[in-house]
C-alpha cells in the first residue's frame, strides 16, 4: 500500500513538472509581474529592461522596455534625444514594437534617437510628473507631448497634483 502510494505522488509529481515545462514552451506566462510599478512620487513607469508578453484573444504582442522608462522599438544610440510622452496610443497598445508610430518616424529621422517614454493610462498629469521628475536624467533636446482628449479628465481624476476650484 505504501508503495502504490509513493508511486502516485512520484507519477503525480513527474506529470506536474512535464506539463509546466510544456506550457513554458507552448504558452509562456510572464514571470516578471505587471509590467509597471509605482514611483515614490506615485507615477506609474514602465520595469527597466525586460520583455513583457501580452495576450488578448489570438493577439499576443511583446514588449520590449528599456532603462528609460521607454519601450524599445530599435537599437538606436544616437545621443540626439527627442523625449516623446504620451498615452496608450503613443505606447502602442497591443501592436508590436516595429509597428509603432514612434518607430516609424524613427526609421525616417536616423540622426535622432525617440525615446517612447509613453505609459498607457497616462493622463497629462502623469506625463508632466514625468518631465518634471526624469528629464534630466534622459536629456533630450525636444520633448514631443501627445496629449488625447481622455488626457484632461484623467489629470482631473489623478492624484498627482491638487486642484482647488479657486485655482
Amino acid at each position: 500500500m505504501k508503495k502504490n502510494i509513493s508511486l502516485f505522488f512520484i507519477v503525480l509529481i513527474v506529470t506536474l513538472c512535464s506539463l509546466e515545462v510544456l506550457l513554458k514552451i507552448i504558452y509562456p506566462q510572464n514571470l516578471v509581474g505587471w509590467y509597471a510599478y509605482r514611483d515614490d512620487s506615485g507615477l506609474n513607469l514602465l520595469k527597466k529592461n525586460i520583455k513583457y508578453y501580452h495576450r488578448i484573444n489570438e493577439r499576443n504582442i511583446q514588449y520590449n522596455f528599456g532603462n528609460l522608462n521607454n519601450r524599445i522599438t530599435g537599437n538606436y544610440k544616437n545621443e540626439n534625444k527627442i523625449l516623446i510622452v504620451g498615452d496608450s496610443f503613443t505606447f502602442g497598445w497591443l501592436i508590436k514594437d516595429k509597428s509603432t508610430y514612434v518607430d516609424i518616424i524613427q526609421n525616417h529621422f536616423s540622426n535622432f534617437y525617440f525615446v517612447n517614454t509613453s505609459v498607457p493610462g497616462w493622463g497629462l498629469s502623469e506625463q508632466v510628473r514625468f518631465v518634471e521628475n526624469y528629464c534630466k536624467k534622459i536629456s533630450p533636446q525636444k520633448i514631443i507631448l501627445m496629449i488625447g482628449t481622455d488626457d484632461i479628465s484623467r489629470a482631473w481624476l489623478s492624484n498627482l497634483y491638487k486642484f482647488e476650484i479657486n485655482d
